[in-house]
């Protein structure tokens, strides 16, 4: 076999790595997959190919031909294209770049044989069949070798029963939430089909009922296709929402939905129907399933005749998962976030554990390892099993929210059944609980969130009628991406005495209710606890702390304090921790907020674009044209907004900046006032309203200089924001 000097080259430098590899073992007796202390930033000398366009005119190279014909599919810019290989801990990985062009993705390029069993080999996939053998192989090896990093959660199960469908008897049982089973992950879609109702479910639960060749109910593909590979996996009970919930049965619902996160944190393993749009698509591989998988096995030979094989080399979040519609949708999020262990199909099949990644198309070493957890793969996938949070964390909160709210829902109306589980989580990480998905104990910080770009409307129904309405003043009313935290709230971080953190003080006392209704008696206060914990810590921090609260002084003179319950947590200040013993659900009923505040008409000068922000800015004018401040547009570009336009604000807090700390520098330049000889600088945070029979609504959230709004001599009115 021909080769260019290239290939000839690379094809040293491998046979190379891994006699170092061998070497190394027999030094050390470790494999580097085994190496906690591997540098991952070591890099080989990288081995750069010639440029493409003429290893496509040198035909006698195999090794190039295949990786233009096979691995390059910009062929329109082939001339300007390059390729690389370099070795990165004991992995190969190709780069295809192309100048003035983002770099293609790399590859993870997998030899077919080694020379030991101890390296990672590729694995040829059967498009029609997948090798039920090998799962059964990965779940049983996670059992047995990977401990409570695999198989512990810190959520308990459902303290109340649960449907399950028995795929040995073909029915619904109603089972004890603590039994073995297996939760499936799908997209529903917008197809027909069967689910349990109050009238079908004793019928339901008749064995023979629920069978993948049932005739009487419409069952849709993928989920005929998890109950037989359920039962191929050799279990037998399984977890699917449409038929394990009571769909029209509201109390029910609304408390299996709440268990969500509970549900999927303790089942056995989740399976996730990564591939289609909607629950017909089916399970690809499978009992006969006529549609072959789509699998990518890209070959190419070097010289020596060794064999590789291209492969996605982004194993965290592979690339291919990325695009679908699952990891799209909604529902789905919280249904990944909280498994434990997700067996995920998605054209080839992947095993996802906190202690391992395993693929299809590549034999990994430590599928064959039995041991403890010291044999973990690198690659442990550590973002499944959430751990529940053992204090008020809203960093975390925030998080969730922001990756969440970006994703697609069916129907708007589902935005808070969809992430109930989460929900019901952080319920009791947070004194008060949640309203509307906003932490009422934060309320002044969270009420004034900023959208990372812009935002749809969501409604209930296609009604206009603010009865319809999600309120607009809570992200739930809004999709798209956003930053829950307005001002930032860092309890485990900075010193709480750092005087560049900054603060802000409420001017606003707000009180919740169900109706717009202006009697008083049906008016609940917001319980905005922080500001009064940040109040109290003040004037008695120099006195014992509280309760299972130690108090330690650095050198430097800043204090931060620790407690029995989370101790290798640093804490600016004492605050409430997790409560367990609150068991309401979140308020997702009281839509609408009284308040009074400060209220100023200002003008709508123009769009302002910055290098830091996708979207826009809108800056404001007070009467005279004069400069006030700023705004983040919810609506695209395409929705202009007119200069001159009033535009009717209301105070709702007073923020105040040290001009040295990196938290006014955070602020975008857009936002910041003219140039001014300032030690602190001050603002208010504002939200634009429009009105609605009476009723306002938020438009979006600024900010206004402090001085000039004062200027305006504002009023204080009575507001009703739904």
């Amino acid at each position: 076999m021909s080769s260019c000097t290239s290939c000839q080259a690379l094809t040293r430098m491998i046979d190379a790595h891994y006699q170092d590899l061998e070497d190394d073992y027999k030094q050390s007796g470790r494999y580097k997959f085994m190496d906690d202390s591997l540098e991952p930033g070591k890099l080989v000398k990288p081995i750069r190919l010639d440029l493409l366009e003429d290893t496509k005119t040198r035909r006698s190279c195999v090794s190039c031909q295949e990786i233009v014909n096979n691995l390059i599919q910009d062929t329109e810019r082939l001339t300007q294209a390059s390729a690389h290989v370099q070795i990165f801990s004991e992995l190969l990985i190709m780069q295809i770049e192309y100048p003035l062009q983002q770099s293609k993705p790399p590859l993870r390029l997998v030899p077919v044989e080694t020379p030991s069993p101890a390296y990672a080999t590729a694995r040829t996939c059967d498009p029609q069949q997948a090798d039920i053998a090998l799962l059964r192989k990965w779940i049983d090896r996670c059992q047995t070798s990977h401990g409570n990093e695999c198989l512990s959660s810190t959520i308990p199960p459902p303290s109340h029963k649960i449907y399950l469908i028995d795929t040995e008897v073909c029915c619904l049982v109603h089972k004890s939430a603590d039994c073995r089973y297996i939760a499936l992950s799908y997209v529903w879609g917008q197809i027909t089909r069967s689910h349990t109702t109050k009238s079908n479910l004793l019928a339901l639960q008749t064995p023979g009922s629920i069978t993948t060749e049932a005739e009487q109910l419409t069952i849709p593909k993928t989920i005929r296709d998890a109950l037989r590979l359920v039962s191929l996996l050799g279990e037998r009970y399984l977890w699917v929402d449409s038929f394990c919930i009571i769909q029209d049965e509201e109390d029910t619902k609304e408390l299996q939905l709440a268990s969500m996160a509970s549900i999927y944190a303790n089942a056995y393993f989740t399976i996730a129907a990564a591939e289609g749009k909607d629950a017909d698509h089916g399970i690809p591989g499978f009992c006969g399933s006529a549609e072959a998988r789509e699998i990518d096995q890209v070959r190419f030979h070097l010289s020596s005749g060794r064999e590789l094989i291209a492969h996605d080399s982004d194993t965290m979040f592979p690339r291919r998962l990325r695009d679908t519609t699952w990891n799209m949708r909604g529902w789905t999020f919280q249904e990944g976030l909280f498994s434990r262990r997700i067996l995920l199909f998605n054209g080839s099949v992947s095993w996802y554990c906190r202690s391992t990644v395993w693929e299809e198309p590549i034999r990994d070493p430590t599928e064959d390892m039995a041991g403890t957890i010291e044999l973990r793969s690198a690659y442990a996938y550590k973002d499944l099993a959430f751990r529940e949070p053992q204090w008020p964390d809203l960093e975390q909160w925030a998080s969730l929210v922001r990756q969440y709210n970006g994703r697609k829902l069916t129907f708007d109306g589902d935005v808070i059944n969809a992430f109930s589980g989460a929900a019901a989580i952080f319920q009791r990480q947070f004194n008060g609980g949640l309203l509307w998905g906003i932490p009422e104990m934060f309320f002044d910080h969270c009420i004034i969130w900023m959208p990372g770009r812009t935002l749809r409307r969501r409604r209930l129904d296609s009604d206009s009628s603010s009865a319809s309405k999600l309120p607009s003043w809570s992200w739930v009313a809004w999709e798209g991406a956003i930053s829950l935290q307005g001002y930032s709230v860092s309890l485990n971080q900075s010193p709480y005495n750092d005087p560049g953190h900054g603060e802000i003080q409420p001017m606003v006392e707000w009180y919740k209710s169900k109706t717009s209704s202006a009697l008083a008696s049906i008016r609940f206060p917001v319980k905005n606890t922080f500001h009064s914990i940040v109040s109290a810590h003040r004037d008695k921090e120099q006195e014992a702390c509280p309760d299972g609260w130690t108090k330690t002084t650095t050198p430097q003179g800043n204090s931060y304090y620790t407690n029995d319950l989370v101790p290798s947590i640093k804490f600016r200040l004492p605050i409430p921790l997790f409560n367990h013993d609150i068991a309401s659900m979140p308020d997702n009923e009281s839509r609408f907020l009284f308040f009074k505040a400060q209220h100023v008409w200002f003008l709508v000068e123009q769009d302002v674009r910055t290098p830091d922000w996708p979207g826009r800015y809108v800056k404001l004018c007070d009467p005279l044209g004069n400069w006030a401040g700023s705004f983040i547009p919810h609506t695209p570009t395409s929705d202009p907004f007119s200069t001159g336009e009033s535009c009717e604000l209301l105070a709702l807090s007073l923020a105040t900046v040290d001009t040295a700390s990196a938290t006014y520098y955070r602020l975008d330049t857009a936002l910041l006032p003219p140039s001014k000889d300032l030690k602190v600088y001050k603002f208010y945070y504002v939200m634009w309203i429009e009105r609605e029979d009476g009723i306002a609504y938020r438009k979006a959230i600024g900010m206004v200089d402090k001085d000039i709004w004062d200027q305006q001599n504002p009023t204080t009115i009575d507001v009703v924001l739904g």
